[in-house]
């Protein structure tokens, strides 16, 4: 372990302030500590992380999600000395997401997201630092990895004394060193957030009520209707946030509206993409939707293709 200020992770965006609307924790280590508190890096404990220990924080999701927030308290001094910070224009801290691997640590081969945290650039506290993403991920077991730019090195707050005293609650860590993949997993007190909201499954159905779904890429749109069905109103679904293509997050639609699609009586939602906007290759079987719902709930759903590019 080694003894260091504030700790601090930089954002794409501004930190968080708390939960919003049917966010969850995923890990929440922080025993309700103010995010705005900062404690002093000459009374504070952590885990270090420099360029030979990546150091982050085990997750597992039980059901289809999206990664909203990760957030910690950190610091990246990696040296004062009398006092004095000798850590000149140090980089925010980067967080890796894998996924475990068999061993039970992170798969280094695979890299899900590289997000950048935000940077408060005072090197003599340990303050809380965040992300705000949209990271889709299917059930399973990751790993949020901070990591170092460049030279720099620092701490994860394991506990402090100023302003007050303070133990983060304990979590699943992995250290690992990235040039020999060595990795060991610990239970220790870390003051890691991550948040996420669930993923909502919905039914959709390309070029309706038509099978084998042949698309021809030399058509100009293509029609996609998500369907309401007994656990889902397609109503409700705010056709400005829907994309859709290979991935999920290529085309968004050109047109869309409410009408009976298939038939059974109730109000389904369909809309029309630009057929070159959706990335949708020869070798193609299958296309995502993603969107949000009025309220803001994330939604995905997919379907078969046949792309015809003959």
């Amino acid at each position: 372990m080694m003894r260091m200020g504030v700790i601090v992770l930089f954002l794409l965006t501004s930190a968080a302030t708390g939960l919003h609307a049917e966010e969850q924790p995923i890990v929440d280590t922080l025993r309700g500590t103010p995010l705005t508190t900062q404690f002093s890096i000459f009374t504070s404990w952590g885990t270090a992380i420099y360029n030979r220990a990546h150091v982050g924080v085990q997750f597992t999701l039980g059901q289809p999600s999206v990664l909203t927030e990760i957030g910690a308290f950190v610091n990246n001094c990696h040296t004062i000395s009398g006092g004095v910070p000798q850590c000149p224009e140090t980089q925010p801290f980067t967080v890796h997401i894998h996924p475990a691997a068999g061993n039970g640590g992170p798969d280094l081969s695979t890299t899900l997201a590289v997000l950048v945290l935000s940077h408060d650039d005072d090197p003599l506290v340990v303050s809380y630092e965040s992300v705000a993403t949209h990271l889709r991920l299917k059930p399973g077991t990751y790993f949020a990895m901070f990591v170092p730019q460049g030279g720099d090195g620092g701490i994860l707050l394991r506990s402090a004394t100023q302003p007050f005293d303070y133990v983060a609650e304990v979590a699943t860590i992995s250290t690992v060193d990235p040039q020999t993949g060595t990795a060991t997993l610990s239970r220790t007190p870390a003051a890691v957030r991550l948040l996420g909201l669930p993923l909502v499954s919905v039914v959709i159905d390309i070029k309706p009520r038509r099978f084998p779904n042949y698309v021809n890429r030399k058509a100009k749109a293509l029609p996609v209707a998500v369907l309401t069905t007994a656990t889902f109103d397609a109503t409700t679904v705010d056709p400005t946030t829907v994309l859709f293509g290979a991935s999920g997050v290529e085309a968004f639609a050109v047109r869309s509206s409410l009408k009976d699609v298939d038939g059974d009586g109730d109000t389904d939602l369909l809309l029309h993409f630009n057929l070159r906007e959706t990335g949708l290759a020869c070798t193609d079987t299958a296309a995502v939707l993603t969107g949000e719902t009025f309220d803001g709930r994330t939604i995905e759903g997919t379907d078969t293709v046949k792309v015809q590019c003959q």
